[in-house]
This record gives structure tokens, C-alpha cells and sequence, in this order.
């Protein structure tokens, strides 16, 4: 049987994942961001249940221009949040700006 990525390097295979990253936070989260030294995750299917959180990539791939959520609270969403908000400043042009909020005291 013939390997059809027989052809294909290490390296450039690196480069194609790169460039699939530049268009999903979610890829380049799990290429680029450590949480307590293991690659960022959204939880594997066999994990115990409260660290199964496959809800936060549809999140952080969903590309609204704005974004509300009401959660509870260690949930993930915030470092969801701000792993996004690393995304953009990595692989967006310098015109676009950002804006990051959290709630006030009186919210909370």
C-alpha cells in the first residue's frame, strides 16, 4: 500500500497545522498554550465528567463579533476568554481592536 504523506515532512506538516491555527483559536490554543504544564484542552471524552468541558471550544470557535456569556462560576470560560483574546493578538492584523471585560464588583 502506498503512504500518500509519505512525500510529506515533519516540518511542513508543522507549517499546514500553523496555518490552520491562524483561523481557529481552538487549534492554536492547543499548539501555543500550556495550563499547568500540559497542552491546553477541552477535556478527553474519558475523563472524570467535571473536566469534560467540550462546550468551551464550540465557544471559543464561535467568531461573533461579540460575545455575553452568564455561566457559573470554574467553568473554564474566562481562561477560554482570554486564551481567545492571545489568539487574536497573535494572528490578527493590527487593525482590529480588542476589548476584554470582566464584571464589576456589584455584578458579581
Amino acid at each position: 500500500m502506498i503512504d500518500p504523506w509519505a512525500h510529506v515532512s515533519s516540518h511542513s506538516m508543522d507549517e499546514a497545522v500553523d496555518l490552520l491555527a491562524q483561523r481557529s483559536p481552538a487549534l492554536w490554543a492547543r499548539r501555543r498554550r500550556r495550563l499547568r504544564g500540559l497542552p491546553y484542552g477541552f477535556g478527553a471524552s474519558d475523563a472524570p465528567l467535571h473536566q469534560q468541558r467540550p462546550f468551551l471550544r464550540l465557544m471559543m470557535e464561535d467568531q461573533s463579533t461579540v460575545k455575553v456569556y452568564r455561566k457559573p462560576r470554574q467553568v473554564g470560560v474566562s481562561e477560554s476568554s482570554v486564551t481567545e483574546v492571545l489568539w487574536c493578538m497573535d494572528t490578527a492584523d493590527s487593525s482590529r481592536t480588542l476589548v476584554y471585560t470582566l464584571p464589576s464588583t456589584k455584578l458579581v
